[in-house]
């Protein structure tokens, strides 16, 4: 339907286009294969082969994060053995204990390094070997707090 408020589209000129008349005729006798060009060699087409997938750290992180729960149970772990130590011993702390303190720092810091640091700065093997420090440092922790008790 076509009013004067929204007139009918005009359709396009699409120009003629011209009979090819460059290509031999094979009806004439005086075309030989000779007389055709040579067509440039194809070289041939290697596979595609996939691309690789982006480098991902979500495993390694996700065990980080898992690691640094596991990081501060074993903090209220070693607090309340501590204290254990504390009110049915001499009231001291041994260096070992302290030691095991300073482990689960370093355990915290290392599960920091691994969930914010960019993809790009390091490999998921490099990140496997942290975590399994930090998770080594949390199991050490309570360990060493019952010895020094």
């Amino acid at each position: 339907m076509t009013s004067p408020q929204h007139p009918a589209p005009k359709s396009p000129v699409v120009p003629a286009v011209p009979a090819v008349t460059d290509a031999p005729d094979a009806t004439t006798t005086d075309a030989t294969l000779d007389d055709v060009p040579a067509a440039a060699p194809v070289a041939p087409v290697a596979p595609v082969a996939p691309l690789p997938s982006a480098p991902t750290a979500a495993p390694a992180r996700l065990m980080a994060g898992v690691g640094m729960l596991f990081l501060f149970g074993s903090l209220v772990l070693c607090a309340a053995m501590s204290l254990g130590n504390a009110y049915g011993g001499d009231g001291v702390a041994g260096p070992i204990a302290s030691a095991a303190y300073w482990g689960l720092l370093i355990g915290g810091f290392a599960g920091v390094v691994v969930l914010v640091s960019p993809v790009e700065t390091m490999t998921n093997a490099t990140r496997a070997w942290i975590v399994g420090i930090q998770y080594a440092l949390a199991c050490a922790a309570p360990v060493l707090v019952m010895i020094d008790g």
